[in-house]
């Protein structure tokens, strides 16, 4: 396929990486190597198998990226996405499950949990973690919940949260979270509905 051609896959099949305007994909679809494009959308099943750079990026139904993920603009996750490498972006928006391995960087995170989300890493100007509403089937078989070994930024908002260290200037940490440790420059708030093992102002 031709440089800067669009796709759209509604069956099943296999994406040759490169270079193109928008993708789609409403089917199963396997992506062999590297991919960039303007914005790439996924209501079906995707598999990239290198790493992907677009300007937009949207995941309405499930996508696994064994490299990184690189979105110039906005990174919308309402499905389920799975990033084994790293995953950059301007805005990343998320109320479906969001599992990255390495580092998730943006200027502005905000995940909405209604599942266990597990991210390695993060880091941010304006990191907010809150509650998301879930069914009466989500409710009795699973947890929503963010694990994460570091949280690190400028202003953090936390809720339903488990992690290491969470460092940064302003912190407020809300209910539901166990905190090993927080370091902080600015001011803190922490619920009594929380547990932080271990307070330092720098």
């Amino acid at each position: 396929m031709e440089k800067n051609n669009n796709i759209k896959m509604e069956g099943i099949g296999q994406i040759i990486g490169g270079t193109y305007n928008n993708i789609k994909i409403e089917g199963i679809s396997t992506i062999l190597g590297d991919i960039q494009g303007e914005r790439m959308v996924v209501e079906g099943v995707a598999k990239v198998r290198g790493a992907i750079r677009c300007n937009n990026l949207d995941i309405e139904g499930k996508f696994n990226c064994k490299g990184n993920v690189d979105v110039s603009n906005r990174f919308n996750v309402s499905g389920y996405a799975s990033i084994d490498g790293n995953c950059q972006c301007g805005e990343l928006i998320s109320d479906g499950k969001l599992m990255v391995r390495g580092l998730l960087s943006a200027d502005k995170i905000v995940l909405e949990i209604t599942a266990t989300n597990e991210i390695k890493e993060i880091g941010g100007e304006e990191i907010r973690v809150i509650e998301g509403k879930k069914s009466i089937f989500q409710g009795l078989f699973y947890s929503n919940k963010l694990v994460s070994h570091l949280i690190e930024g400028d202003n953090i908002y936390i809720e339903n949260t488990e992690c290491s260290i969470v460092r940064g200037r302003n912190i407020k940490i809300n209910k539901g979270c166990i905190i090993d440790k927080v370091e902080y420059t600015g001011e803190i708030s922490i619920d009594n509905r929380s547990t932080v093992k271990n307070l330092v102002k720098l």
